[in-house]
């Protein structure tokens, strides 16, 4: 059978459509072979059926160089089978998610896709969610005719502390779309159940800006003091927290190893909830749908 499909290779687009027939398993096929099979993927033109037969040959042997024409198809068509041979690429290549991540550095038109991807891969890409991060942040600085849904949502997805304040003014938003998409994501990064109201989260940001400016220090100071009642009060400023945790965790480690037991035991709890909150779920406002190319591209 596999000869056969080999005559066809003379043929791109024919054994594409030949190979979609019979689905002929190419992951023990010889490195040449493999090669002129991956060579007539990338002919595979616009037909939706030879499209989703170079995916699944892509998904079966591909490799990182293929992950660009598989991010290109999925900006046109967000069909799984592009998802998937994302997925079998990364798994097989160590090197896919950097290769997903100079995608995003070097093509603006394709930097969407290639963020959702890696957010998708998870922890076999907890390396490079920094990295992720500032894509998304640079990408939700544009103005709001630009922006997509899936990048706000995927800010809320990532627990992106540094995009609150641009969610929070997304609140306020023309578009229903990106108020609600805006809200799920400040919910999904600091735990807070406000409602969809722009104010009430300017309110909110407002005050924890003031906290992080005025009693940062003295907060802190109190973790360090002698008496356990100024101990406990800086312990409950920082449980009012719902930004930035991750930069005050160190400090509350820190008191753990020092504390007595009653305040050591506060301060494990607060540590906890703080995890737990990190772990909570709040529904999507909408489920993983196409990111939607740019109109400035």
């Amino acid at each position: 059978m596999l000869l056969a499909l080999m005559l066809c290779l003379l043929q791109d687009p024919p054994a594409l459509a030949e190979w979609s027939r019979q689905r002929t398993d190419l992951s023990a096929a010889t490195v040449s072979v493999r090669q002129q099979w991956l060579a007539a993927c990338l002919k595979a033109g616009d037909d939706p059926t030879l499209r989703a037969a170079a995916l699944e040959i892509y998904a079966q042997i591909g490799g990182r160089t293929h992950l660009r024409p598989v991010l290109e198809w999925l900006a046109e068509d967000p069909t799984p089978q592009a998802r998937i041979a994302v997925r079998s690429i990364c798994a097989r290549d160590p090197e896919g998610v950097e290769t997903l991540l100079a995608i995003a550095s070097h093509s603006v038109a394709l930097r969407p896709q290639a963020c959702v991807l890696v957010v998708e891969l998870g922890s076999a890409a907890s390396a490079a969610e920094p990295r992720v991060g500032e894509h998304i942040l640079s990408m939700l600085a544009e103005p709001e005719s630009q922006l997509c849904s899936e990048l706000v949502l995927l800010a809320g997805r990532g627990h992106l502390q540094a995009a609150v304040p641009r969610l929070v003014e997304l609140m306020a938003a023309e578009s229903s779309g990106l108020r609600r998409d805006a809200h799920w994501s400040l919910q999904q990064i600091t735990g807070l159940g406000l409602q969809p109201r722009a104010e009430d989260w300017r309110v909110w940001f407002d005050r924890e800006q003031q906290w992080w400016h005025e009693r940062l220090s003295p907060t802190l100071a109190a973790l360090e003091a002698e008496d356990p009642l100024v101990q406990q009060r800086g312990l409950r400023e920082l449980g009012e927290r719902h930004w930035r945790r991750g930069e005050l965790r160190p400090a509350l480690e820190q008191f753990l190893t020092r504390a007595d037991e009653p305040r050591a035991r506060q301060a494990e709890a607060l540590l906890l909830r703080w995890q737990e909150s990190q772990r909570k779920k709040v529904p999507d406002a909408r489920p993983i749908r196409r990111v939607s190319p740019r109109r400035d591209i």
